[in-house]
């Protein structure tokens, strides 16, 4: 008898072509079979997959990085605005999340970075923004790492009028490239593995 598709389909909330790593699930469970399938044919795919993931943070701040570059900005002199900080979008939890290395290693690198999550306080030693447009407020770069749905729903054009230059560094494609590149933004992100830039 054939299998039903609705049988195979992932839950609505998981894409899993989607950028995007982290949460407490993601980082141990791999590991746990692994360890008890370890004589499977093909088994270390698992461990390459996790790898990759766990680059992952280091590639968003590799793309901040090279944003500021571009754009001729000291990141010894930037402000960079982080939207979202839990694991996943609509929770607080943040349990392996890639805000974590992002944040601490734009710090470690001298930048300003003031976070703003609706859903947690935790900030991971940045400053901390009631709202988005005071995180923004004066930013050189926002960088989305967290697909919150009340960041899909941005006025680009006033998160533009408030930051000193319009950078957007999109981990989680929140965005479509060609609608923020329309509102004056240089775009930066992450599509199905690859890095992209307009």
């Amino acid at each position: 008898m054939p299998r039903s598709n609705q049988a195979s389909e992932y839950p609505p909330r998981v894409n899993i072509h989607w950028p995007g790593v982290g949460g407490p699930c993601l980082t141990k469970d791999p590991y746990m079979l692994i360890e008890i399938a370890e004589d499977v044919f093909g088994i270390e795919l698992i461990s390459i997959a996790r790898k990759i993931n766990e680059y992952m943070p280091h590639h968003t701040l590799e793309l901040v990085k090279k944003a500021l570059e571009d754009n001729g900005i000291n990141i010894k002199s930037a402000k960079i605005a982080i939207l979202g900080v839990a694991y996943k979008g609509g929770v607080d939890d943040v349990r392996g999340s890639p805000a974590k290395v992002i944040i601490e290693e734009l710090r470690k690198l001298g930048a300003e970075v003031v976070v703003h999550d609706p859903y947690t306080d935790e900030t991971f030693g940045a400053a901390r923004a009631d709202s988005v447009e005071q995180a923004v407020e004066r930013a050189d770069a926002l960088v989305i790492v967290t697909d919150h749905p009340e960041f899909r729903q941005l006025d680009l054009d006033r998160l533009g009028r408030l930051m000193r230059r319009r950078i957007v560094v999109d981990g989680r494609r929140v965005f479509e490239p060609h609608i923020v590149a329309e509102k004056g933004f240089r775009y930066y992100g992450i599509d199905f593995g690859r890095a992209i830039k307009i």
